[in-house]
């Protein structure tokens, strides 16, 4: 590595080491110092040094390899080298701990003491002088070390102030230990009357009671066991759906071929020819679209010969087809002493169409009801909340009268047809509360003596509603639960008396009641060991045998 090298001259004071480093081209600047130190034998010089250096972005170097100046080298912690060519290091030397006391202020000592002790270093009762190979300089500087760190405490002492209290630091731990204090009195206050709580588990002997009913459902009446009827909430939607169908049935559509008829009569007098009459060449019949006089037979007087009778009629096809568009002929009639020639028929024509039939109709009828069912139910069924039952046999689906694009026998173009109609959803549920009362009704009514016995569990949790009817006089469903029946114990009458006993006092005190087979009671928080004297901080809750 590229390094300016500085020889430090002993007329040279620290303003002119300074610029000297600062002036350096290179990054790193290896100081060699004279055999007497000079203004390097202060620690405060060489600081003065390495800050400068510092604030051009330069490194210092001291090449030396005098122990004193290593030793204040290190204490400025700049790297020491014995020679342009050795590796710069730290040099590690040992912790110095000074007591507070020994801190000088040197605005309290004599210039002559200042003047004498400025050549000095004492570092573990090392002297360093002006020339460390001078060995009387060395024993003066032990000698005077005593001195020297006398002077120190007593400038100290005329230096050092007196303290003053720091209130800030007062007041913050105040308020933390303030803020501490309230704090645990608030949470003894809690811990002692208002945490405590209490649950007694009651485990009762109990039977069960099967309810098999079918009741009404009403959403505009109570609840009400003697009338056999449960409010019902009703959730209905409607939707504008129309389904797309293919028509199925097949005809032949045309038009009849249509033309002229002339009818001639040789002998005898005048002929009515009635409408309808036919008249047929081949597999051909054409009738008479009206009604027609055929005049009689005259004779020509200039040509003595007999003139017949001559009438035309308007006829048509009896079938449409484009086979019956014949050419001029003659045909056969049932009208009596006619004759008949047909003109050229023309217009008929057949093809074959699909039309709608009636079971079209019925089966897209079908598919109208069923499109989108499931999402709508899904829909209704997330209508209701958690506190109700939803009976999901009572999903109705209700179509209005459906509008055809083509009718019943119509042609439907390219074969289709859509149905289009609104279609009203409906489904039913009852209230978790309502049919735990209604059941709780009906094991009561099972009761022979409500003295001795009662409803622990209905059994509305776990209760099927299924076939749901609906009908002129209403809705109605079946419902089938179990019930628990067990021996009366009074709720009240336990809390009451459970105050202030321990588990053991209220355990052996309702053990002893008829139908109680187990007792436990849940102390919160766990420091708790007795039963509150507060009714509304206990509970009581009865566990059925057989629960888990």
């Amino acid at each position: 590595m590229q390094k300016d090298v500085i020889y430090i001259d002993v007329e040279d004071d620290i303003t002119a080491i300074v610029s000297k480093v600062k002036s350096a081209k290179q990054r790193v600047v290896a100081l060699v110092p004279p055999k007497r130190l000079g203004v390097l034998q202060s620690a405060v010089n060489l600081r003065l040094l390495d800050r400068a250096a510092k604030s051009v972005d330069k490194r210092l170097v001291l090449i030396t390899s005098t122990p004193q100046l290593q030793t204040l080298a290190a204490a400025a912690n700049i790297p020491v080298a014995k020679n342009l060519q050795s590796k710069p290091e730290v040099i590690a030397i040992a912790s110095i701990d000074d007591e507070a006391d020994d801190i000088i202020d040197g605005r309290e000592l004599p210039v002559g003491e200042l003047a004498r002790t400025s050549d000095l270093k004492i570092n573990d009762g090392t002297e360093i002088g002006d020339s460390a190979d001078t060995t009387d300089q060395q024993a003066a500087a032990v000698a005077a070390a005593p001195a020297i760190k006398a002077a120190r405490k007593q400038a100290n002492a005329k230096t050092r102030k007196p303290a003053v209290p720091d209130f800030n630091r007062f007041r913050k731990k105040l308020v933390i230990f303030g803020g501490l204090g309230v704090l645990s009195v608030g949470f003894l206050v809690w811990a002692i009357w208002f945490a405590p709580r209490a649950t007694i588990v009651v485990a009762a002997r109990t039977t069960e009671s099967t309810i098999n009913t079918r009741v009404n459902l009403s959403s505009g009446q109570a609840t009400n066991f003697e009338a056999e009827t449960i409010t019902a909430i009703v959730e209905e939607t409607a939707k504008q759906t129309e389904v797309e169908f293919e028509a199925t049935g097949e005809e032949e559509r045309g038009e009849k071929a249509t033309g002229t008829m002339t009818l001639s009569r040789g002998f005898g007098g005048p002929v009515r020819v009635p409408a309808g009459t036919s008249f047929s060449s081949g597999d051909f019949t054409f009738v008479s679209t009206e009604s027609v006089t055929v005049p009689g037979a005259g004779v020509a007087t200039d040509r003595a010969e007999i003139v017949p009778g001559v009438a035309e009629v308007s006829v048509e096809a009896t079938n449409i087809g484009s086979e019956y568009n014949l050419d001029p002929r003659s045909y056969q009639t049932d009208a009596s002493g006619v004759s008949a020639s047909g003109s050229q028929m023309r217009g008929g024509s057949k093809e074959t169409v699909k039309i709608v039939t009636a079971q079209d109709m019925h089966e897209a009828r079908e598919k109208l009801v069923e499109q989108n069912t499931d999402a709508v139910k899904a829909q209704l069924a997330e209508a209701f909340d958690d506190k109700v039952v939803v009976i999901d046999s009572s999903f109705v689906v209700t179509p209005l009268e459906p509008e055809a694009s083509v009718e019943v026998g119509d042609e439907a173009k390219n074969g289709r047809a859509k149905l289009t109609s609104e279609v009203r959803y409906r489904l039913s549920g009852v209230a978790k509360d309502d049919l735990d009362r209604y059941l709780k009704q009906a094991l009561e009514s099972t009761i022979s003596d409500r003295d001795v016995q009662q409803v622990f569990e209905t059994g509305a949790d776990k209760a099927e509603l299924t076939d749901f009817q609906t009908g002129e006089s209403g809705d109605s469903i079946a419902i089938s639960a179990v019930g628990q029946i067990g021996p009366r114990i009074d709720e009240d009458e336990i809390k009451s008396n459970s105050r202030g006993q321990r588990y053991g006092e209220v355990q052996s005190a309702l053990e002893s009641l008829n139908g109680v087979s187990e007792v436990d009671v849940k102390f919160w928080p766990f420091w708790v060991r007795t039963v509150p004297n507060d009714i509304d901080k206990i509970s009581v809750e009865f566990k059925l045998e057989g629960d888990d």
